[in-house]
């Protein structure tokens, strides 16, 4: 198997850009433990989308998906390297043989010359790639396998005999994606399942260290690692301390109130270690939903994730919504959710420096109230900051724009200007008009020493959808 274009003088450079890896070498967890970066020290700003079933799609949607998912300003693609146990767009399941599940973990070859060619292709676009290897339960389920309709998923361990296959396929998995420039790791989805509200047995948690530091051995370190786990849990909770673990992953699902908590606990963890909200709730089709995608996505950057994990209901499975799987509903590439990442994407980008704290310190006045009679349920209206180590700028979001009070005396002593930023649009908003270009509706704004707090009252009324950010910045 070649990997011949990862090489940059192979891209076509008329047609694609230069991948970052290439700008700025591989990715790393930056000194401080709180974010990634590249070797020279460029911040990573992870904005993934979730097609966890994308074998299932042919060579030409692929290539449609992943030019969209570029344009968008997505940096990483989250897909499951073995499909749930399910076949992919050509019939062809991972393993040899009969199964699931199988007697051996020899691969497929046509199976993966496929996922070889998504991780090409994605390469190609510039974009990284969170291959997980197998769901919690294909590494360890100790009871009768079935498969869950309608979905069609493989409840079930995956080989015959785990306790030799799981390692075996584990090392030839990280192996053959050794020298994939692109690669992020994940060594199961749901890791916990079937213990899911229980305490893992010793023997689940064994198969899924088998599969992780197998990985880790044919990969011989090359790629960062780390473990999805189930709803409303960090993987924390049962690896922080695993030297493979690169990164905690946080799901929240519906939950969304679960964001602040699990990210403001995994922030005062030792060792110090970057976490991400991997998953949260996914967009619905059939409505526009995404205020729901925007502040999850801002509340979780802006309590410390290193970016957010975008999904879309039919996008996940590459449905559409008759529950026919293997195709692409070009709706669903332009869903509202998925332009507002963009629109977060940009911003992030414009922030100056790295090293993003959180900062809740600086927000005195603060509703976190919810009105149940809203069409999406409970109705939250939380304010959150996030700023520079320095607090010479500081970034502050308004989830349904309601006014706040900012203590000027905790960020740096000089002179700040205020804008308004419409996550809605991606424009900035001033004097009643938005634009792309950055004008302050306030400046010369005092901060340090004995300056009063200040009262910012975002434009609108306070409402769902009606979300607001403000950047407090020197003039750039």
């Amino acid at each position: 198997m070649r990997f011949d274009l990862f090489r940059s003088e192979q891209v076509n450079q008329e047609r694609k850009p230069t991948p970052p890896w290439v700008r700025h070498g591989a990715l790393r967890v930056a000194d401080s433990g709180r974010r990634l970066e590249f070797m020279d020290g460029t911040g990573f700003f992870w904005l993934g989308d979730t097609p966890w079933s994308l074998v299932e799609l042919s060579p030409t949607l692929i290539d449609t998906y992943l030019a969209d998912r570029a344009s968008r300003g997505f940096t990483v693609i989250h897909m499951n390297a073995t499909n749930f146990g399910r076949a992919n767009f050509a019939g062809e399941f991972p393993f040899a043989g009969e199964g699931p599940p199988w007697s051996t973990a020899t691969l497929n070859a046509p199976y993966w010359q496929h996922v070889d060619m998504i991780v090409e292709r994605a390469a190609q676009h510039g974009l990284y790639v969170l291959l997980l290897a197998l769901w919690g339960h294909h590494a360890h389920f100790p009871y009768p396998s079935f498969w869950k309709q309608p979905i069609g998923h493989y409840i079930g361990e995956f080989f015959h005999n785990p306790a030799t296959e799981n390692e075996r396929f584990g090392t030839l998995l990280g192996a053959r994606y050794r020298h994939a420039p692109n690669m992020i790791w994940c060594a199961a989805g749901e890791y916990h399942n079937p213990y899911n509200d229980v305490p893992m047995a010793a023997e689940h948690r064994t198969r899924l260290e088998q599969i992780a530091l197998s990985i880790r051995r044919g990969d011989q370190g090359c790629h960062l690692m780390s473990i999805h786990p189930m709803a409303y849990k960090s993987s924390s909770d049962d690896f922080h301390d695993a030297p493979w673990l690169d990164f905690n992953m946080i799901q929240t699902h519906k939950r969304t109130d679960y964001i602040d908590h699990l990210l403001i606990d995994d922030w005062y963890r030792a060792p110090t270690k970057p976490t991400l909200l991997v998953e949260g709730r996914y967009e619905q089709p059939g409505s526009d939903n995404s205020w729901l995608q925007r502040y999850q996505a801002y509340w979780a950057v802006l309590h410390g994730s290193l970016g957010y994990g975008y999904g879309h209901e039919l996008l996940w499975r590459l449905a559409d919504e008759t529950g026919h799987t293997g195709c692409l509903v070009p709706e669903l590439l332009a869903s509202s959710g998925a332009r507002s990442m963009a629109h977060l994407a940009g911003l992030i980008a414009q922030l100056p420096g790295g090293n993003h704290v959180p900062a809740p310190d600086l927000i005195m006045l603060n509703w976190r109230g919810s009105d149940a009679g809203s069409p999406l349920g409970a109705v939250p209206g939380l304010v959150c900051a996030v700023s520079n180590r320095q607090r010479d700028w500081v970034l502050i979001y308004s989830t349904c724009g309601h006014g706040f009070e900012v203590r000027l005396d905790l960020l740096a002593k000089g002179v700040l200007n205020a804008y308004w930023y419409n996550p809605r649009t991606g424009s900035w908003h001033c004097d009643g008009a938005e634009s792309p270009v950055r004008r302050p509706f306030a400046t010369q704004i005092r901060c340090g020493g004995a300056c009063a707090p200040c009262f910012f009252a975002p434009p609108g009324v306070p409402a769902a959808d009606n979300d607001w950010v403000l950047l407090l910045a020197a003039a750039l």
